[in-house]
């Protein structure tokens, strides 16, 4: 063979070669219900008591052959904790629901119960869970009450005290919940590490009333009594039913299979830093008034352009500032991803209560 062809070939082996060096090396895409992390193999037991599973990728279907679809009752689709549009699904905080099939809960004496869950705003009583029959509109139910995670089975509500609400505020946070029996304690996970045992009288199986099963509203009837004050302001994802107890070793493998290689805060709102908040804000009604934040965390107060006697302390809590007034009543705001900031709650004699949208205030950053 001439020379030239050996090195036409040579030079056309050494392009396939890079080619399939750059193919293997590059990143595998995230999967967008679990697997996340980049490891392809899914968990031996994932499937194993599977009754539903909802990944929330632009509706409510289970992705189970069960076909336990749900409805979307206003919840719009969002992006999830990988950073994919439209693969997780964001409640109002005031209407927005979602119903599932009674059959997914009926019956059940040992399940698991798994979701992702991010919180916009930590309202005082909001539902996550809410499964009811005729005669107990409180047979099981998962969400938090006054700054504290709670779970009811069969009217009997206990708080998880070891989970921290204020830690799932705009941070995707996986939660799960197994029952081995009736006669044995509620376990409570968060992102894989045992948080509560938590014992109720209750026996015997769950009983789920069609139309009594909902995520984000709590109902005071089946299929009703909505209270917005009850409703859920964030997003849910992947959320899996089991008709068993997984086991604390398989919660740890779910978690590792799920979880984003590295966790992230949620992207509807900014990490909050000291540097983020010092500067100057305003906001025009009859007067202008102006804002300054100080980095020793002092707020004083103007109006056109002249000083006012109020000066306020402020910190950083979470991912929310908290302004302290001289009786001691806080302001709480939330910073916007254009760094202004909406007044969304008040607490008062350490009773939180959220601002209506209608009544809420942005102050714009300009400086």
């Amino acid at each position: 063979m001439p020379p030239k062809k050996h090195i036409i070939i040579i030079g056309v082996l050494c392009v396939i070669s890079l080619g399939l060096g750059y193919w293997y090396g590059m990143p595998k895409e995230e999967g967008s219900g679990g697997g996340g992390n980049g490891d392809p193999k899914e968990p031996e037991f994932l499937k194993q008591g599977l009754v539903a599973y909802y990944p929330f990728n632009g509706n409510a279907k289970d992705a189970t052959t069960n076909n336990y679809h749900g409805f979307l009752e206003g919840p719009t689709s969002t992006t999830n904790r990988f950073g994919q549009l439209n693969q997780a699904i964001a409640f109002d905080g005031a209407k927005d629901g979602v119903s599932l099939p009674n059959q997914v809960f009926h019956g059940l004496e040992a399940f698991t119960y798994t979701m992702w869950l991010n919180l916009d705003v930590l309202k005082e009583n909001p539902a996550i869970l809410s499964l009811a029959h005729k005669h107990d509109h409180n047979e099981f139910g998962i969400g938090f009450s006054k700054g504290k995670f709670y779970v009811t089975f069969s009217n009997q509500m206990q708080d998880s005290l070891s989970v921290s609400p204020d830690s799932f505020v705009h941070h995707w946070r996986q939660v799960v919940m197994t029952l081995e029996s009736s006669s044995t304690p509620f376990k409570v996970y968060v992102d894989g590490a045992l948080k509560s045992n938590l014992a109720y009288t209750k026996t015997g199986p769950l009983t789920v009333d069609p139309g009594g099963a909902w995520l984000g509203q709590e109902q005071d009837s089946v299929g009703g009594g909505f209270d917005p004050a009850q409703a859920l302001n964030g997003q849910l994802d992947d959320i899996r039913i089991y008709n068993r107890a997984l086991s604390e070793a398989e919660v740890k493998e779910l978690y590792e299979f799920e979880k984003p290689k590295t966790q992230q805060a949620s992207t509807r709102q900014l990490t909050l830093e000291e540097k983020d908040i010092v500067g100057t804000y305003e906001i025009r009604t009859v007067n202008l008034f102006t804002y300054i934040f100080l980095i020793n965390g002092i707020m004083e107060h103007y109006t056109d352009g002249e000083k006012d006697d109020l000066i306020f302390k402020w910190s950083i809590v979470g991912n929310e500032v908290h302004r302290i007034s001289t009786n001691s009543d806080v302001v709480v705001y939330a910073i916007n991803p254009d760094k202004s900031i909406t007044n969304i709650a008040t607490i008062r004699d350490e009773k939180r209560t959220d601002i209506s949208k209608d009544n809420q205030v942005t102050i714009k950053k300009i400086k």
